[in-house]
């Protein structure tokens, strides 16, 4: 089961975040609208996808909104993503940076966005 401490090293993260910069960068200049890609894939073994832990661990990828009902998550691993997680109850947006493990306390969630 993943926990919090169970991150890439750093060394990996700092490839990952200059090929991220060096395609960015590449990218200047050219316009588009902005898309709404989010989707739920597979975890496997990547480290790199948004995580909300919970009974039934769901891994998201890609900018975007989506409306969701996950329930109990008690916590959240960002992977290469920012963005937040919104739900029911006392609070109504929790926003997360890259590469952050952030325990919750059990909740549903009804929004995931990444930016």
């Amino acid at each position: 089961m993943f926990h919090c401490g169970a991150s890439k090293s750093l060394g990996k993260k700092a490839a990952v975040l200059v090929a991220a910069m060096v395609t960015a960068l590449a990218g200047i200049g050219v316009t588009s609208s902005p898309a709404n890609a989010i989707n739920r894939v597979s975890c496997g073994d990547r480290d790199d996808f948004l995580k909300l832990l919970s009974d039934a661990t769901t891994c998201w990828a890609n900018a975007g909104t989506a409306k969701v009902k996950l329930y109990r998550v008690s916590a959240i691993f960002s992977g290469n993503n920012a963005g937040y997680i919104q739900g029911y109850g006392p609070w109504t947006r929790t926003s997360f940076r890259k590469w952050v493990c952030m325990p919750i306390s059990k909740r549903t969630i009804t929004k995931v966005h990444i930016k």
